[in-house]
This record gives C-alpha cells, structure tokens and sequence, in this order.
C-alpha cells in the first residue's frame, strides 16, 4: 500500500504528512489507505507519523454554541425523583458525556492517542472518558472506563464515585490511567469557555462551558423570528491537527450539539 498524503494547511509551517498504515496491519482486510480519511474503518487500527510530525501536538480549538434548553426541562422532571433514587442531583455532565460517546463511535479519529516514541496513533476500541475535578489538591482527571457501554444514569454514577474519591485524595491508580479522549468541566465555573489543553497522548478535549440563561432568536412556524430565553453553554474542542482537521472538528461538534439540543434522552428515566 503506497504512503497516503495529507496536506496541512497553509498556516502550518511543517511539510506534508506522510501517513501510512501500520505494517502490522497490512494484512487487516478492514484497515484500507488513506488511513486518516477513513474514519469509519479507523477503530482499533493503527497509523504511523513521519518523523517531521513526532515533535509534538499541533493544537487547534473549535467552539460551538449549544441550547441545552430541553436538558434543562428533563432535569427538572425528573430531578426530585432522580435524587430520591440514587441519592444525589442529575447535572449537565452526563448528559455532555453521553453525547460525547456517542459522537466517539461515529468518528473514531478522536477516541485516539499517539504514541510519543514511535508516532504511532492507536484508534482505541472502547471510550475511556477523563472528567476533570477541581480537588482540594488541584484539578483531577479521573477515567470512566468504557464510557461506551454506560446509560446517562450509568454515566453520572460513575462521574460521582470518581469525583469523591478524586476530591478526598483517594484515587486508585486505574482511576487514572487509560483515557482515550477528556472533558473539561466548567459549567458551573462562571466561565463562558475556554480553550483546554489536550493531555497528550490523546488527541483531542472538549470543555463544557458556564451554563447560563440567555436571549436567543428562533425561528417560529407561525410567527417567524422570535426572541426566547434559552439555557445556554458554548462546546470548545481542542484537537491535534496532526490527526484532526478542522472539517472533522466542525462535524464532531455540530453532531454533540444535535444531540444535546435534540435532548431525547427521556426514555432512561
């Protein structure tokens, strides 16, 4: 299989990437060339950078604005009887988090991480998701192991469990070791958004920004454009351009606002 060309852009002063299959992998009738543009056949594959791409990330942050309007109402459905159950409050996270997976396994290129020796990027077969904790002895990025195979209930049950345990010094050293992609949580920090900081070896992070009431125009059937109060937050991901475009980028972050926006998560509760 000849090396696959992909072309950085013309603000990147590097050369072009050469990227070619693994040659453990050439055997693999599912893994096919070009490597990177495949996202649908990149899970559990490997790729290998040129040695002018191994120096380190090239980072690039996308921002999207989302209306979690319909979360916010399923949350107060179902909050007291949530609390009852399970003993603590349904939050935004999970629900960000749920959506995240989701978008996981439609582009698997961000569920990535790079090897540092040898530039080889591994697609992981599970998402192994970091949530970020502001502890008393500075912030924490816990894994929820197979993120994947979890419910939103699933979701903030373990991001609890692992937040105490962060929070009181107690994280085990599973706890932190293995994530595949982070979310950085700042949705109740006060802060519109930021622009995170990928914790390499991984490839990408998203940080949920301050959630707030907001003024936004919509587009009514019957009487047009009208102005509506609407919770809001802004989606700020972060993404080695090594690896990711700014095409990918915008595609993974418009399919977790339809998700978030679309909010259809009722049938869990």
């Amino acid at each position: 299989v000849p090396p696959v060309v992909l072309v950085t852009p013309s603000i990147a002063p590097d050369p072009p990437v050469d990227v070619v299959p693994n040659p453990d992998d050439l055997t693999d009738p599912q893994v096919s060339s070009p490597v990177l543009d495949k996202a649908a056949d990149a899970a559990g594959s490997t790729a290998v950078l040129t040695a002018s791409t191994q120096e380190g990330p090239t980072q690039l942050t996308s921002v999207i604005e989302a209306d979690l309007t319909s979360i916010a109402h399923l949350r107060t459905s179902v909050g007291e009887s949530f609390r009852t159950t399970h003993g603590f409050d349904l939050t935004y996270i999970p629900f960000v988090a749920k959506a995240i997976v989701e978008a996981l396994t439609l582009f698997p290129k961000f569920n990535a991480t790079i090897d540092p020796t040898t530039g080889t990027i591994i697609y992981a077969d599970s998402t192994h998701l970091n949530i970020t904790v502001i502890t008393p002895q500075g912030t924490s990025s816990p894994v929820i192991h197979d993120a994947g195979d979890l419910s939103v209930t699933g979701l903030a049950s373990r991001i609890r469990t692992l937040s105490a345990r962060a929070s009181a010094g107690q994280s085990t050293e599973n706890d932190l070791v293995g994530g595949t992609f982070t979310v950085d949580d700042h949705s109740t920090s006060g802060t519109l958004m930021d622009t995170p900081i990928i914790a390499a070896p991984q490839v990408g992070i998203l940080c949920v920004g301050s959630i707030s009431k907001r003024p936004i125009v919509l587009e009514d059937p019957r009487l047009g454009d009208i102005v509506a109060v609407r919770d809001m937050t802004y989606l700020s991901l972060s993404y080695d351009h090594r690896v990711i475009t700014a095409s990918d980028a915008a595609q993974f972050l418009g399919t977790i606002k339809a998700r978030l926006e679309d909010g259809d998560f009722g049938a869990e509760f």
